[in-house]
């Protein structure tokens, strides 16, 4: 029996249905963190706090009674940290809820919504809340804590808050729960870089894209910002990004990687240099990419997801633009498990609708999902709309894995004349073909790189595609990633089989 099975065993179940969760949509199975023998994680959006302690000491539920009755939320950002006996979790609660009603609009009452940070005492098992704050406002809330990175020079929490409309920053909060904020610049998700906090800046602009970092030095507190414009940064293939809105950002290979829509972000904020940009699934104005879910290093090298929807909208919203709101709906693709290692990345295993926490456990690697998106703030729901849970993975099948056959099927718009679009890791593949069917003849230009290539260093070739159905065989350009420009002609549909 594996260490995850055992873990599992012992919580009794894997699957959690549909439940009392007032929100937008569905929440899922978030921080997971392994520490000490004891396996946490949040229910969102149930608000319940799991922690499994093995066999003879059984599962301690927390439902967030601390922030007040009828709490719903809990975290959607992975929010988590470990200190010597402690696991620090954060993110947000509605503690009670309110929706309010207007036809088929259903709008969630943001004035009971809090941001927290609760403290699990493995020894004592015990959680404790260490720090809440609350605008009390209808429609706006305090920053939700996003991140959590704990400074062992001075003994303190930096929390990451971007997503809310007031309170945003990065806030240091010490064990007694006093909190200031050291930044003002909104920021999303973080990680330790050399002897860093570093934090991805969150927007302005829709959804939120990368937008550079601050960086807090450890022990004295010292920031420093680095901005990037996403439209301009440097790329292999010459070109930028469209809405790269930020996933989680981990350290590695002496760079820090930041996962966004549309691919990754690569440099170190720390010594000042622009990041580069390396374009992987990025098929704008679909939300497909690496978001709501963190990532993990199991064997020293990134392993995170690429979300086939991680948001969507139902009824429609006024906050995001009318075509993205089509496409969120649109399954283009099956989610991703891809591990960023070495300078070409590798699609481990195609998933379901999407992934939203990893943890590794010795011999294996645990993956929380949900059968929902997260949806906007017309969709609100009395009860989370997915079916939530956990699955368990090999250790030796993520080392291995490669070359699952995989469809993928961008919406019409991607394939304009001038954008570029793709990057798809081709590592393990055999027969990797690119279909596209043309009005009246095309020509396509196909770049190829790797992670670590420079600006503008890209291999390129160009196709000359007849008019109605054109198969390009990628077998060629398997030694990297792949990303297309459409040069000329217009272009009706395109799909990618890798197998």
């Amino acid at each position: 029996m594996t260490v995850a099975s055992s873990i599992l065993e012992v919580l009794g179940t894997v699957s959690f249905p549909q439940g009392y969760g007032p929100e937008w949509g569905s929440g899922g199975v978030y921080g997971l963190k392994y520490h000490k023998g004891v396996l946490y994680f949040t229910l969102a959006f149930e608000a319940r706090a799991y922690f499994i302690r093995g066999k003879s000491r059984g599962v301690t539920v927390y439902d967030y009674t601390l922030l007040g009755k009828e709490a719903s939320g809990g975290d959607t950002y992975n929010a988590s940290t470990a200190v010597d006996d402690v696991i620090f979790f954060g993110g947000w609660a509605h503690a009670p809820p309110t929706i309010r009603r207007n036809g088929r609009r259903r709008e969630l009452d943001f004035t009971n919504k809090y941001s927290h940070i609760h403290a699990y005492n493995i020894k004592e098992d015990k959680v404790t809340l260490l720090w809440k704050e609350s605008i009390h406002h209808p429609r706006h809330w305090a920053g939700e804590v996003s991140e959590i990175i704990y400074d062992p020079l001075k003994d303190v929490l930096y929390a990451a808050r971007g997503d809310g409309h007031d309170m945003l920053g990065v806030y240091e909060v010490d064990m007694q729960g006093r909190a200031v904020q050291v930044s003002p610049n909104p920021v999303l998700k973080g990680a330790v870089h050399l002897d860093h906090a570093c934090f991805t800046l969150h927007g302005p602009g829709e959804w939120k894209p990368f937008r550079g970092y601050t960086c807090i030095e450890m022990g004295t507190g010292k920031t420093l910002t680095l901005t990037v414009d996403p439209d301009r940064v440097p790329s292999p293939d010459g070109e930028g990004v469209e809405k790269p809105r930020v996933g989680s950002t981990v350290s590695a290979y002496t760079k820090l990687y930041t996962m966004a829509r549309g691919g990754v972000f690569v440099g170190d904020p720390t010594s000042g240099d622009d990041p580069v940009f390396y374009r992987i699934l990025d098929f704008y104005p679909s939300h497909y990419g690496p978001l709501r879910v963190n990532t993990i290093t199991p064997l020293a090298a990134p392993l995170t997801v690429w979300n086939n929807m991680s948001h969507a909208t139902v009824v429609g919203t006024d906050e995001v633009s009318g075509e993205m709101q089509v496409e969120s709906r649109r399954v283009l693709a099956p989610s991703l498990l891809v591990s960023l290692e070495g300078p070409q990345p590798r699609i481990v295993a195609p998933l379901g609708v999407r992934a939203t926490s990893l943890e590794s456990l010795g011999d294996s690697i645990i993956i929380g999902y949900s059968t929902s998106p997260n949806l906007e703030r017309y969709d609100s729901t009395r009860l989370d709309a997915g079916i939530r849970g956990l699955a368990a993975l090999s250790l030796d099948m993520v080392a291995t894995a490669g070359g699952a056959e995989i469809v993928i099927r961008p919406p019409p718009s991607t394939a304009r004349e001038g954008r570029v679009f793709g990057g798809i890791p081709l590592a393990g593949y055999k027969r990797p073909r690119a279909y596209f069917k043309t009005v009246n003849g095309a020509k396509v230009r196909v770049y190829t790189y790797n992670i670590g290539d420079p600006p503008g260093g890209a291999e390129v070739d160009d196709y000359t595609l007849s008019q109605g159905s054109n198969w390009i065989d990628l077998s060629a350009h398997g030694w990297g990633i792949v990303s297309f420009k459409i040069l000329s002609g217009r272009v009706g549909r395109v799909a990618f089989t890798l197998d």
